[in-house]
């Protein structure tokens, strides 16, 4: 979960597994920043140009840069929402997408 201006207020422990960082030190980093250096996109776009936390979006193509278990493949979706009192901010959903890659590439 991000503040209006894309940082990081909250993240589960998942997140901080597929980045490799820990909770503490993913708050008060920028989402486009992690994103960038923790995962590829397929296509010529930058990673973190793709996660604008102004508007719902779905980002699709996305690679873990580091895996234990292989490839591992996912889509992002962003959506905003209402946080406390007025403000505003963005919630970052990752689907894994392997198992389907795989079975489509077969």
């Amino acid at each position: 979960m991000t503040d209006a201006d894309g940082t990081i207020e909250f993240c589960n422990s998942y997140f901080t597994a597929l980045v490799n960082r820990t909770a503490e030190s993913l708050r008060a980093t920028r989402l486009r920043d992690v994103m960038e250096s923790a995962f590829t996109l397929r296509g010529s776009a930058k990673t973190g140009e793709a996660f604008s936390t102004e508007a719902d979006a779905v980002v699709e193509g996305l690679k873990l840069r580091r895996s234990e278990d292989g490839e591992q493949h996912f889509t992002g979706k962003i959506s905003t929402i209402a946080l406390s009192g007025s403000r505003r901010g963005s919630l970052l959903v990752l689907e894994d997408v392997t198992a389907a890659e795989r079975l489509w590439a077969r």
